[in-house]
């Protein structure tokens, strides 16, 4: 059976008009494309305005800013302050004095890139020095030696201005392990018939558990009678690798009590990135800090 219908004058009118004119008929479905989404997106525009301008709106946009305990959640996220315990001075002869002040900060995410502070000693404030410390990290502010026109009678000190940076990812960490802490007191040794005078000293082992090498770290060491500061002391310590662990020690010239408990606080700024041995780059890995 034969299905064939020829061609028509109109179609083969029409198709000679759509070949001849294809580009102009592109161009003009693009425009109306065009217009189409444009009206969608006016009557968006229109719809948001609109919903704005309601009264049920701003109530609920009103309701929401009523309810955030703006405060309650600006509290959180800053850091607290640091704590400072009561000052302590050592007497060393001939008006000379160690003055310590022990230093915490409490926050884990928070670091301290400087802290102005000055000890008051009988109401009279020494010159402003500053420090820093880590996140989290507990140790001793030291003046050692100080010269005082008269005895000291009383010591404060003032906490001035505080430079806080947020602990984030472009940050390391430096772990320590310090173990093997051993005081060994003053004494007296004969050799060759030669009396030898041995002074106190405290020994200790400090692993470094980063990866990462320093030019120079420190330690302080504060050495107790019960609850009582008997003695203080501060070391710095050259070429420490990653990973490794080094022994290390530290004199006391002076006569001391019978010592019972000895801390070490190695001092090191992970801030510092000059102090890496080897270029330090940052990561880039997203922050260890999330709040």
């Amino acid at each position: 059976m034969d299905n064939y219908n020829p061609i028509t004058d109109q179609e083969l009118k029409t198709g000679h008009f759509i070949l001849t004119n294809r580009d102009k008929i592109k161009k003009a479905g693009l425009v109306v494309l065009i217009l189409l989404i444009a009206g969608v997106y006016i009557k968006l525009v229109f719809s948001l305005v609109k919903l704005v301008q309601a009264e049920n709106f701003q109530s609920i946009a009103v309701q929401i800013h009523q309810n955030k305990d703006w405060a309650s959640y600006h509290n959180e996220r800053s850091p607290r302050m640091i704590s400072v315990s009561a000052t302590q001075y050592l007497p060393l002869g001939a008006k000379r004095y160690n003055l310590i002040a022990f230093v915490n900060n409490l926050n884990d995410d928070w670091a301290v890139s400087n802290l102005e502070y000055n000890f008051v000693v009988n109401n009279e404030p020494l010159p402003v020095e500053s420090i820093f410390l880590n996140p989290g990290e507990s140790r001793m502010i030291i003046k050692t030696g100080y010269n005082s026109p008269r005895a000291i009678t009383n010591l404060s000190i003032q906490l001035g201005d505080i430079s806080w940076r947020r602990f984030n990812n472009d940050t390391a960490i430096v772990g320590w392990d310090i173990k093997d802490i051993v005081f060994t007191p003053a004494s007296n040794k004969i050799v060759d018939d030669n009396v030898i005078n041995t002074p106190a000293k405290v020994e200790w082992s400090a692993q470094n558990l980063s990866l990462h090498n320093f030019w120079e770290v420190g330690f302080q060491v504060a050495i107790f009678a019960g609850d009582k500061l008997v003695g203080i002391n501060e070391i710095e310590a050259g070429n420490i690798m990653a990973l490794q662990t080094r022994s290390f020690n530290a004199v006391w010239l002076n006569n001391l009590p019978r010592v019972t408990k000895t801390i070490v606080y190695p001092v090191l700024n992970w801030l510092d990135t000059d102090n890496f041995k080897e270029f330090y780059s940052e990561p880039d890995d997203g922050e260890r800090v999330e709040l």
